[in-house]
């Protein structure tokens, strides 16, 4: 599992509201397994791109999954749609790479070091 070093922590305590992007990639285990890496270096790439436009956490597990943190809930529809653009720009020739992605607008309420140990309305409806 790699997590970035953002921390996503609400720091508006007036406004409790955060953003959650619950995601896995579309028909990944049709994706060869030569590709599998580039996959995931993609989606490292893609992180590191983004994080200039729009701050966030993010962690990839199981190797076609994936969450994210954002504390500017506003914008994670604009991310949801960069990521899935990302990706797709990003697939071989021959291939689609593309996500599943689901959103949850609210508050957290318990914050770990690690995402998938998170809780809070956010996490549950995404």
């Amino acid at each position: 599992m790699r997590q970035t070093t953002s921390n996503f922590k609400n720091e508006n305590r007036s406004n409790p509201l955060m953003g959650v992007i619950s995601a896995d990639i579309l028909e990944s285990t049709k994706i060869p397994v030569e590709l599998r890496k580039q996959l995931l270096v993609s989606l490292f790439q893609l992180e590191k791109q983004l994080q200039s436009t729009i701050p966030f956490k993010m962690e990839i597990y199981r190797g076609d999954s994936f969450q994210i943190v954002v504390n500017d809930y506003k914008k994670i529809v604009l991310l949801a749609i960069l990521i899935r653009a990302g990706l797709k720009k990003s697939t071989p020739t021959g291939h689609l790479w593309d996500a599943r992605l689901s959103i949850g607008i609210w508050g957290i309420s318990y914050t770990d070091q690690n995402i998938i140990t998170s809780d809070g309305e956010a996490f549950h409806y995404s």
